[in-house]
């Protein structure tokens, strides 16, 4: 079997030319690299491809459709986090801890005093609301 470089050298006289070897390779990254890209990721490339075509452009419609499909899959995959991390047991205890905290506190909640609050206990304000109106608490 012959090495890229090898096919470069005897065919390409040393330049670079077409090498089907290399072509092969770079299909064969091309395929890993597709394969882990996130859902996050593909939504941001639709959202900035969306943003630089027109909306009477049929590609719109269909990238929007594209994205409809993904950012349903991303709530889906949010969602079964959240049941998973946030049973009733856990979001009654947390909420507990959050609100003795935040009524020891005088004066207003400032947005400092939240995010080192958020990483002292190890979860987001936002995670906890999201999970007290999960379970109707």
């Amino acid at each position: 079997m012959m090495t890229e470089i090898q096919y470069a050298n005897i065919n390409n006289e040393g330049a670079d030319g077409y090498n089907p070897i290399r072509q092969a390779r770079l299909r064969r990254e091309l395929a890993e690299d597709r394969a882990n890209v996130t859902d996050e990721d593909r939504r941001y490339r639709l959202l900035t491809i969306m943003a630089a075509t027109s909306t009477a452009d049929p590609m719109y419609t269909e990238l929007n459709g594209q994205l409809v499909v993904i950012e349903a899959r991303i709530k889906a995959n949010h969602d079964a986090k959240m049941q998973v991390e946030w049973t009733i047991e856990i979001t009654k205890s947390r909420r507990e801890t959050w609100n003795a905290w935040a009524r020891g506190l005088k004066g207003n909640m400032s947005g400092k005093a939240i995010a080192e609050k958020e990483k002292e206990l190890g979860f987001f304000l936002a995670d906890l609301k999201e999970a007290v109106k999960m379970h109707n608490l």
